[in-house]
């Protein structure tokens, strides 16, 4: 592959930088693509909630700019440690706002114990119930009013004495979407 220089064209395959965080790809010809990655984060240590309180879920964050639409996708394994606890989960924690947001979340656990779709960032996905390992996960797209951060967040549905707890590992990836 050969490094072009912005704005020029070559003909053979190449990258150049189109603007920040935008990497432009030539397929030697006349077409052109681009390559945008709004963030890859994860969880680098369990993170626990033993309150009902919605909680930013430490590690799992990414800048949005105004204007732009992304898609993502989501996967928080979590428990836990009092079943009747259940488990919750949103996408409130940051300071970006939305014109547009859907999202398809599922808590599994030993068996499907959510499936829903909701168009606001505030709307938990919620299972009263989880046994043991289970996990979270959401298909979501966004259009971004104002700028800011977006942030995943969890609870503990009704707390009685348990501990939720979201998993190292845990992964959140953005991508713009022009």
């Amino acid at each position: 592959f050969k490094w072009l220089n912005p704005g020029t064209l070559a003909t053979d395959l190449g990258y150049s930088r189109l603007a920040a965080g935008v990497m432009r790809i030539t397929d030697g010809v006349s077409g052109f693509g681009w390559l945008q990655n709004a963030g890859e984060s994860r969880v680098a240590g369990n993170v626990t909630n033993a309150t009902g309180t919605m909680a930013n879920i430490t590690g799992l964050s990414a800048t949005l700019a105004a204007g732009r639409t992304y898609v993502g996708r989501i996967c928080v394994f979590c428990e836990d440690s009092t079943a009747a606890d259940g488990i919750k989960f949103d996408f409130d924690g940051g300071t970006a706002t939305a014109t547009d947001f859907r999202a398809q979340g599922t808590i599994f656990d030993t068996a499907l114990q959510l499936s829903v779709q909701t168009t606001a960032l505030a709307t938990d996905f919620s299972a009263a119930t989880i046994t043991g390992g289970s996990v979270f996960t959401a298909d979501f797209t966004i259009t971004v009013n104002a700028a800011g951060t977006f942030i995943p967040r969890f609870a503990q549905v009704a707390h009685t004495t348990g501990t939720a707890t979201a998993f190292r590992g845990s992964y959140m990836l953005l991508q713009d979407c022009p």
